[in-house]
């Protein structure tokens, strides 16, 4: 049995969400044409992994040793399985002639049905005289009210992740899934923001994704049934023998995601890869490398109102701080005991900002001062998350 796990999550800011969202139709042939580009790239996943493993083996001498054929002949039957499982999902799908066309309606046979007669849309049904009434019962089932809280959350079950968008209500106390976004990697990290690179459009309701992929992904909320991110930031590199590198982004998973509110197109993230990267938005480039650190970079957080301060923290034990009109020079840092899980600026005091490390320690830290103001062993375990109210 496959376990499911809740990897990140994100408030919505309440009342941006569209009452009634947009909903994809997509006909039957634009779904056979994305389930077969899914198909494609599954084997072509298939195909540069057996190879990489022959590569990687320590039986291999050269590319076209037994040991290596052998070993890609085994990852190429786990592939062939793996294609086998996702046609038959395909004829699941479309039910071996789903989308023939039977305008006049499909007779029935068998025991209890003999001499009914079946319709492909209620439409072409002349015993169905409301014909919108299920369109409206659609409506009123996907509609989101005003007092509603929405949270997002990243979820992976299995070898499948997801992006859940669950629905608070508070007054009838209840939560449920209004609906979800399939991934195409584990999420890592999450961040709710309202910029539309669209000028003509307004603010937008979107979430920037962080996963295991060296690029960021941005979702539009209001739209249900999305088969692709609305935008991409970054690209994912090449490999290669030497170490993967990335002139588009980064070259490793992003960790971290972080909104500047106060200049709305910019957007920074951590990755694994050991940097940071503050985007354009509007153009969709990065516009400057923060290199720093050296370690996996886990927490970034724009300060609430100096708009070019950025406080970071990472697995080499450290927090800095930048100026980002000039982030190579102008830069503070502050050495802990254990790696950095999550900085927090204090919105109530523009100088302080609070650190949590693997250790279980919170360490507040006053920008004008090189040694921390305190520090509390908070718990014996990782303190992954904290949040200032």
């Amino acid at each position: 049995r496959s376990s499911t796990m809740l990897s990140c999550l994100s408030w919505v800011e309440k009342g941006v969400a569209k009452e009634v969202p947009d909903k994809i139709r997509l006909s039957n042939d634009e779904l056979q044409a994305l389930l077969q580009e899914a198909r494609d790239q599954l084997i072509t996943r298939q195909s540069t992994e057996a190879i990489a493993a022959a590569a990687a083996s320590k039986d291999v001498r050269d590319d076209h040793s037994d040991a290596a054929m052998q070993v890609e002949m085994e990852d190429r039957d786990d592939g062939v399985d793996a294609v086998a499982e996702l046609d038959d999902e395909i004829d699941r799908l479309y039910m071996a002639g789903y989308d023939d066309d039977e305008p006049e309606g499909v007779r029935m046979d068998g025991a209890g049905m003999a001499g009914l007669t079946y319709y492909t849309s209620n439409d072409d049904d002349p015993y169905i005289t409301l014909k919108g009434e299920a369109d409206e019962d659609e409506e009123e089932s996907i509609k989101i009210d005003p007092h509603d809280n929405l949270i997002v959350c990243g979820k992976a079950e299995g070898d499948m992740s997801t992006l859940d968008i669950h629905i608070y209500n508070a007054v009838e106390d209840s939560v449920f899934i209004h609906h979800s976004i399939l991934l195409s990697a584990f999420p890592l990290a999450i961040e709710w923001l309202d910029y539309d690179p669209h000028p003509e459009t307004g603010h937008g309701n979107y979430v920037a994704i962080g996963t295991m992929e060296p690029v960021i992904e941005v979702w539009d909320l209001d739209v249900i049934n999305e088969i692709e991110p609305v935008f991409v930031l970054g690209a994912k590199p090449k490999k290669s023998k030497s170490k993967r590198t990335s002139v588009h982004g980064h070259s490793d998973a992003v960790m971290t995601l972080s909104w500047n509110k106060a200049v709305r197109n910019v957007l920074a993230s951590g990755s694994a890869d050991h940097t940071i990267r503050l985007w354009d938005m509007t153009s969709g480039e990065s516009v400057h490398t923060i290199t720093h650190h050296s370690d996996k970079v886990q927490s970034l957080m724009w300060h609430p109102y100096e708009a070019n301060s950025l406080v970071s923290g990472s697995m080499d034990k450290t927090a800095r701080v930048y100026d980002c009109k000039s982030p190579d020079a102008s830069v503070k840092s502050w050495s802990f005991r254990g790696e950095v899980e999550k900085v927090v600026w204090n919105h109530l005091d523009p100088y302080l900002f609070l650190v949590s490390t693997d250790n279980g320690f919170v360490v507040g830290v006053d920008v004008r001062s090189d040694l921390p103001i305190f520090t509390l062993h908070a718990h014996e375990a990782a303190v992954t998350g904290q949040y200032y109210l």
